[in-house]
């Protein structure tokens, strides 16, 4: 179990994996199994074990992205955010920090792309580390707000962007994620849906940006171990 988390505390994993087994294993909505990568990741499965999960992602990704096109046409991206839809954009932005940390094939991380809004310079900075040949340019940032301190560390010097990481990382949860579904998930009567809480963005950042992050790599969100997986020869 990698979870030591000061605020949801230990989920019930036992029970979680229980529900998705009978209930969403079957289903091809991304939602269900990039839930399940990390859970499995709070779990403490190894990089095989989430390698297969996260393919599973990928194939629900483009199941998804096949049934939109097939009923709005082919503008409606999976993970189009349109600039105001954080969650959206937060959830195609988790899956490429997996396929970087768990350094995917080409293919799986061109079917992520293919459903993604390109452009924000965080998501761009973590597709170009992932699949150099998919680089797209840059535009500003679509969600400053919510991910400010990672949006500079991408303009900062090699000591700043550390120091962004973890400014960042000390408010992730309490100040910039209120407005997410997955919130005090831990608090309902049945938290099954409760799986940890990552700060996955910023293992994505440390990863592309090859930051040093021995000062913040006990912070309980940062997913330390994800990184560890990127930087093995």
């Amino acid at each position: 179990m990698r979870v030591n988390d000061p605020i949801g505390g230990v989920p019930n994993l036992a029970l979680y994996f229980s529900n998705y087994a009978s209930y969403f294993q079957g289903l091809e909505h991304y939602s269900y199994h990039l839930q399940r990568l990390i859970a499995g990741y709070s779990r403490g499965d190894g990089v095989d074990d989430l390698r297969r999960a996260f393919t599973r992602v990928v194939e629900s990704v483009a199941a998804t992205q096949k049934d939109s096109t097939e009923k709005f046409g082919p503008s409606a991206l999976v993970f189009a955010h349109q600039g105001k839809y954080a969650e959206i954009y937060r959830n195609g932005l988790v899956a490429l920090c997996f396929a970087l940390c768990l350094r995917a094939g080409e293919r799986e991380v061109s079917t992520l792309l293919q459903s993604c809004e390109r452009g924000d310079s965080l998501l761009e900075t973590v597709a170009a580390a992932a699949a150099p040949e998919q680089r797209q340019p840059s535009a500003a940032p679509a969600f400053y707000p919510y991910f400010d301190l990672l949006y500079d560390a991408l303009t900062e010097s090699e000591a700043g962007r550390e120091a962004c990481v973890a400014e960042y990382l000390k408010v992730w949860y309490r100040d910039r994620m209120k407005d997410f579904a997955f919130r005090d998930l831990h608090l309902e009567a049945d938290n099954s849906a409760y799986v940890g809480y990552w700060c996955f963005e910023a293992a994505g950042v440390v990863a592309a940006l090859a930051i040093d992050d021995s000062t913040f790599r006990a912070h309980p969100h940062y997913p330390k171990d994800l990184v560890e997986f990127y930087r093995r020869p």
